[in-house]
């Protein structure tokens, strides 16, 4: 039978009660977290014991954990007994905000480098990391942070894009007549774009609550593009350097983060889960990535 009752307590003799065994978990979640542990190791370490958040939770997630720190019935609202103190709680949820981002050390360069590169093709918007997907574990992802663009709901999992980009590194390796399609269209395409970033970065100038930070985040990226641009003049001198980056780096198990960062200009993501990758000549090859 499906719990009724939050985690922690059930129905008896006419009243919600406190399970004590479930309480005890709750409580230790708590110290564990404040102690350094992350959701996801908590979830780990939960699932050594036989007790389950619900019948339909073959074991526990970091979500699990999650939603109970955030929940107010354990503070001992809406007619539920409590179980943690309110000054436990609201240590929990103040880490648990600065430790929104917190994503797995090895991920953690790329995901930088990402978060640089990635942009929407509908809005123009950032698209930057975001930490889990509901029932999936230690997974980052990228997604427009522009709540009304209508790609708000469209993610790419980086892991997914990174596999994409070592795919790509390894054919261009084999192939680096790949990296010399470049086009007029393309590169009117690329200025056309420039043009956008410039109109979008007086906006965000002239915007009060877009923060200074950001502000200067586009400074650069428009700076990098207009140099981008320019070397375009040298195409042959940029194309050949690009090759021979890429040449070194699909020789790795694993694409290093310095080496995409050295090599592609921007990634564009569509709502149709398309990724574009832009390199630094101004050449482009386009991916559905699920």
């Amino acid at each position: 039978m499906v719990r009724k009752f939050k985690f922690g307590y059930k129905f008896e003799n006419m009243q919600i009660v406190i399970v004590a065994e479930e309480a005890r978990l709750i409580k230790q979640m708590h110290q564990d977290y404040l102690a350094g542990m992350s959701t996801s190791q908590i979830a780990k370490k939960l699932n050594t014991q036989p007790i389950r958040y619900n019948e339909k939770n073959s074991e526990w997630e970091r979500g699990n954990v999650s939603y109970i720190f955030k929940d107010k019935a354990y503070l001992g609202n809406e007619d539920y007994p409590q179980i943690i103190e309110k000054e436990i709680n609201d240590a929990v949820l103040a880490l648990t905000e600065k430790n929104v981002h917190r994503i797995p050390e090895e991920e953690q360069a790329h995901a930088e480098v990402f978060k640089d590169k990635m942009r929407c093709s509908v809005c123009g918007g950032v698209v930057t990391r975001k930490s889990t997907i509901k029932g999936r574990k230690d997974l980052v992802l990228m997604k427009c942070q522009n709540k009304e663009c209508k790609c708000n709901e469209i993610y790419i999992h980086l892991i997914k894009l990174e596999e994409y980009i070592k795919t790509l590194f390894d054919s261009i390796s084999n192939n680096p007549d790949l990296m010399d399609a470049e086009t007029q269209e393309n590169r009117e395409a690329y200025s056309e774009e420039i043009e956008q970033e410039t109109a979008l970065l007086k906006i965000s100038m002239r915007n009060p609550t877009v923060s200074r930070a950001d502000v200067i985040n586009q400074m650069m990226e428009l700076a990098s593009m207009r140099f981008s641009e320019s070397r375009t003049s040298n195409y042959t001198s940029v194309t050949e350097k690009l090759k021979e980056e890429i040449g070194k780096a699909s020789q790795d198990s694993r694409i290093k983060a310095d080496a995409i960062d050295r090599t592609i200009q921007k990634i564009l993501l569509t709502p149709e889960r398309m990724v574009r990758i832009r390199f630094k000549n101004g050449r482009e090859f386009e991916e559905r990535v699920e």
